[in-house]
C-alpha cells in the first residue's frame, strides 16, 4: 500500500471518529426531551380515560339496580371491576347478587369486601346488615363493635349499629346512600303516592298467589306486595278467612322464576327448631330485605286449634313465613290479641284454603338445609303487603 493511500484511509477514520464523538446538535436534544415527556404524559391520559370510563361504568350498574335489571348491573359492575379493585365496585356487585336473589353468593363477596379494604367503613357496616339479616345477629353486633374501634367517629356504623340494637332494623338515611346502601330497589309504577308496609305476607301457587294478614288489608279490594329482590305486583283480595285471620289475594303480575314452595307434610311438634322471616312494617312503602329469626315452636293448645310461635321476632304484624330446619313451609306467624305471637300451621292452611302450597316433601324429612340457604329461597317467597295509607 502507498504511503499516500494509508494517509487517505487515516484521514477517514478520523472524521468518522469525531463525527461520533462529537456532542449532539440542539435539534436532537430538542426531540429526546420531548420523547421522554411525552411518554408519561400518554401513561397519564390513558389511566385518566380509565377512571373516567370506571366512573361510567358504576353509574350505569346503579341505574340498572334502580329499574331492578340485574343483569345489567352484573355486567357494569363486572368491567369496573376489571379497571380497579376497589370497594365501591365490590359492594355494587354485592347488592347485585342479593337484587338477583343470590344471598348466600352476596355474603360471601361482602365477607372477601370487608376484610380486603378494611379502611373503607362502609363495606364492614354492609356485611353486618346482612349478617343480621341472615340470622346472624351475634356475629353481625360483634363484627360492627370491632369497626367502632377502628372508625370511632363514624357516622354510617353509628347508625348501623343504633338500627341493629333495636331489633327492628329500618335502613333510612346514611344507610341508603352508594355504594353502601343496606336495603334493595324496589319501584312500584301505579302504587298510591301515599303507602306504607302494612304487613308480611307468603307467596304461593308459584308465585300467582299470596298469604297476607286480614288485618293488614282491612276493607280494600287491592293492595301491592313486594318480595325481597324488589319485584312487585299489584294484587287482587281474593277471600277472607276470618277464622285464620288470613286472606287469599291474586297477584296480577306474578312473582316467579324461584323453586317452588316446599311445604312440610304435617304440623311441627312443640320445641322442634323452627326459622321465622318477616320484614319490619313501616310507615312507608321503602323496600327493604327481610329478617329471619330462629328458635322452637311453642306448645299446642289442648284442642290443637291454637298453637305458639315461640320464636322471637322484631316488631310488626307478621303474617310471615315458617320453616323447618329442611326449609319447608310449615305454618305462617300472626300476632295474637294477648300479644304472643301465634302459628297458624298447615294442616290448618289445607282445610282454609282448599287449595295446594306447594309441593309436600315428607321425602326431606332428615335433610337439614343450611340456613343461609332458608334465607335466600325465602327472599322470593316472603313479601312486603304494601296498602294505602
Amino acid at each position: 500500500m502507498s504511503i499516500r493511500r494509508l494517509a487517505t484511509l487515516l484521514w477517514v477514520a478520523g472524521s468518522i471518529g469525531a463525527v461520533q464523538a462529537s456532542p449532539p446538535n440542539a435539534a436532537d436534544t430538542r426531540l429526546k426531551q420531548i420523547v421522554q415527556r411525552a411518554r408519561p404524559q400518554s401513561a397519564s391520559v390513558a389511566q385518566h380515560a380509565l377512571m373516567k370510563k370506571r366512573t361510567e361504568l358504576l353509574q350505569q350498574g346503579e341505574a340498572a339496580l334502580a329499574r331492578v335489571d340485574v343483569d345489567t348491573a352484573l355486567k357494569a359492575f363486572d368491567q369496573a371491576a376489571g379497571i380497579l379493585h376497589a370497594a365501591d365496585t365490590e359492594m355494587g356487585l354485592v347488592r347485585a347478587y342479593m337484587q338477583g336473589g343470590e344471598y348466600r353468593r352476596a355474603l360471601a363477596f361482602v365477607a372477601h369486601t370487608a376484610q380486603a379494604h378494611r379502611e373503607v367503613a362502609g363495606a364492614t357496616a354492609l356485611y353486618a346488615w346482612l349478617l343480621y339479616s341472615g340470622g346472624q345477629s351475634v356475629n353481625a353486633k360483634q363484627i360492627l363493635g370491632d369497626a367502632a374501634s377502628l372508625f370511632p367517629r363514624d357516622t354510617l356504623l353509628a347508625e348501623a349499629r343504633r338500627q341493629l340494637d333495636s331489633r327492628a332494623p329500618i335502613a333510612t338515611g346514611a344507610l341508603l346512600k352508594l355504594p353502601a346502601r343496606m336495603a334493595p330497589f324496589g319501584p312500584m309504577a301505579g302504587s298510591p303516592s301515599a303507602s306504607r308496609v302494612a304487613s308480611t305476607g307468603v307467596l304461593i301457587d308459584s308465585g300467582k298467589r299470596a298469604l297476607i294478614p286480614l288485618a293488614a288489608v282491612g276493607k280494600a279490594t287491592t293492595v301491592w306486595v313486594r318480595d325481597g329482590l324488589g319485584r312487585s305486583s299489584r294484587a287482587a283480595v281474593k277471600r277472607r278467612v276470618a277464622a285464620s285471620d288470613l286472606a287469599l289475594v291474586e297477584l296480577d303480575s306474578p312473582l316467579t322464576g324461584g323453586p317452588d314452595l316446599a311445604m312440610a307434610a304435617g304440623d311441627p311438634f312443640p320445641g322442634s327448631v323452627a326459622f321465622a322471616v318477616e320484614y319490619v312494617a313501616t310507615a312507608s312503602a321503602m323496600p327493604s330485605w327481610p329478617l329471619l329469626s330462629s328458635g322452637f315452636i311453642g306448645s299446642a293448645s289442648a284442642d290443637g286449634a291454637r298453637r305458639q310461635l315461640g320464636i322471637d321476632l322484631p316488631s310488626g304484624p307478621r303474617g310471615g313465613p315458617v320453616f323447618d330446619f329442611a326449609g319447608r313451609l310449615i305454618g305462617i306467624a300472626l300476632a295474637s290479641s294477648n300479644g304472643d305471637d301465634r302459628l297458624v300451621p298447615v294442616s290448618q292452611l289445607r282445610q282454609l284454603i282448599g287449595a295446594p302450597l306447594g309441593k309436600s316433601t315428607p321425602e326431606l324429612l332428615n335433610q337439614r338445609m343450611p340456613v343461609d340457604q332458608i334465607y335466600e329461597a325465602a327472599l322470593r317467597t316472603t313479601i312486603q303487603v304494601i296498602t294505602a295509607r
